[in-house]
Formats: C-alpha cells, structure tokens, sequence
C-alpha cells in the first residue's frame, strides 16, 4: 500500500506470541496487488492449536517465501484450508507451502495438515524444481506426523507421514493417431518417478485391422500396454514399478501398420515418487 515505506513488507495476517489451544475457523484472506511478494498469511508458532477452513487468495505470486501455512510445535492440525492464486510468476525453484522451522522439523508430534492449492505454476518442464516442495519433518524425527498438499491444477498430490514422503501425479493426453506407425507423446515419465497405473480410452476407433500398443521404445514396444482397444473402450493395467530410472523416459504409440488418419485415445498415466527426508 502506499501509505507504507516502500522498503518494508507487511503479512496481512501475522501472529505475535505463542499460540495454546487456539481455534481459527471460517477465515478469507485476499491480497489484491497485482503481484503479491509476500503470502498474505504468515506462519505461527504454538501447540494445540486448529486452522480449519482457512483461504488464502492472490492475484499475482512472486515470492521467495518458503509458504504460509506451518504451526511451529505439537499438536497441531490444519485442515479444509486453501491457497488460491490467479497468475504464479515465480522462477525460483523448490518452493513449499507446508514450512517448518528446523526444531518442529526435528521434534514436531502429531502434527495433521491437509491443504488445497489453485494455480500453482506448471510443472511439466521440471516437476522436481517446480512442484510444491514440503518442509515439514525429517527422518531424525520419529514421531507420528501427516500432511497433504493437492495441486489442483497439476493433478499432483503431495503426501508425507513421518519421514516418508509421497508424490503421486496423474498426467493426460488426448492423441489424435494421425498417419505413420508411432506417436510420441507430449507427457513423459520424468527422471525419479515410477508408473504406477496406465489406461488408454478409445474415443475413436482405430483404423481396421491395426492394432496399437504402449511402449517406452523401439525395444519395448508394448511394456506399458500390450494393447488399446480397436473400439471405443477403456483399457487399464496396473504396473507399481519398484524403481525409477536415472533418466526421463518417453512414451510412444506402436501400431503394425499405418494409423491412416484414424483413431483417437486419451492416455491416462498415474506417477509415483517416494523421497525419504534426512
């Protein structure tokens, strides 16, 4: 605001003291500068306290600030809750929305967090760098701790219980076969991620007497999907890949013959990562 020394910087909502035994409910925050340099909500620090149903909403993002939503202590649950942003323009990479300071890292207890995020900026170009990072315990802590992140928009659901952090993504893509007897697609499998799950759905049939299947190469022409449907139908498989591959893997469509410009599927790959904190 211009009623301020440009060379400070305000959090709308800041907690002074200690919180004990607190209940925050039912609570709007909305930032409207074009750009918000600073998360309108500020973290705090307490046990035994509750956030429920608590909103947090920008226009513009571009911060270097390590999130908005962490109580520093035990006991500690914020949940139905929401950050919300129209236009993140930020560039720097590893940033988090859950944050802990380096003792509720170590010693937090009992710690539940579930958090919604709107408009986080696209992770397809660099999902380790630009996806939500978590900074919430790690694995000299063993006590019982859970928080989840959704990233609406990426389809990114960040997980971690204790020490053991969870990722799952789910990607899609519509291919229009077009001619030729491969198509590679746009979605990948990045370095660090497992398949978990992959389905093809048939929205238009294939050309007659072709048959297509997903593969990852020239090689392993089918190690996805042996086969898609020639008809319009759903076909999934379960895969729960063990280890991930030090390198981005690409994923085509194989056919024996020439797709003749017929032939519409939407593939559907759901992605895991584990990471253990130390």
């Amino acid at each position: 605001s211009s009623i301020f020394d440009p060379s400070l910087a305000f959090t709308s909502l800041r907690f002074l003291g200690t919180l004990n035994n607190c209940i925050f409910t039912n609570i709007t925050i909305k930032d409207n500068a074009e750009t918000s340099k600073y998360y309108p909500l500020d973290i705090t620090k307490g046990d035994n306290t509750t956030m429920d149903n608590i909103n947090v909403h920008v226009k513009g993002l571009n911060t270097s600030n390590q999130g908005c939503f962490g109580i520093l202590g035990s006991n500690n649950t914020i949940l139905n809750s929401s950050l919300n942003i129209e236009n993140h323009t930020s560039t720097e990479e590893y940033k988090s929305v859950v944050f802990h300071d380096n003792i509720t890292i170590d010693n937090g207890a009992n710690n539940n967090y579930n958090i919604t995020v709107k408009g986080w900026r696209n992770i397809d170009s660099n999902p380790s760098g630009k996806s939500i990072r978590m900074l919430f315990a790690n694995s000299s802590n063993t006590k019982t701790n859970y928080a989840k992140v959704t990233d609406v928009d990426n389809n990114f659901i960040i997980e971690q219980s204790k020490n053991l952090q969870k990722d799952t993504w789910m990607r899609k893509e519509i291919v229009d076969l077009g001619t030729g007897n491969n198509k590679q697609l746009e979605i990948n499998i990045p370095v660090g991620f497992t398949v978990n799950k992959i389905s093809a759905n048939t929205i238009e049939n294939l050309a007659s007497g072709i048959t297509v299947s997903l593969g990852t190469s020239s090689t392993q022409k089918d190690n996805l999907l042996s086969n898609v449907s020639k008809t319009t139908g759903l076909v999934s498989k379960t895969i729960n890949e063990l280890t991930a591959t030090t390198g981005n893997r690409y994923i085509y469509l194989f056919a024996n013959g020439d797709f003749q410009n017929k032939g519409k599927i939407e593939v559907t790959l759901e992605l895991g990562r584990i990471s253990q904190y130390n």
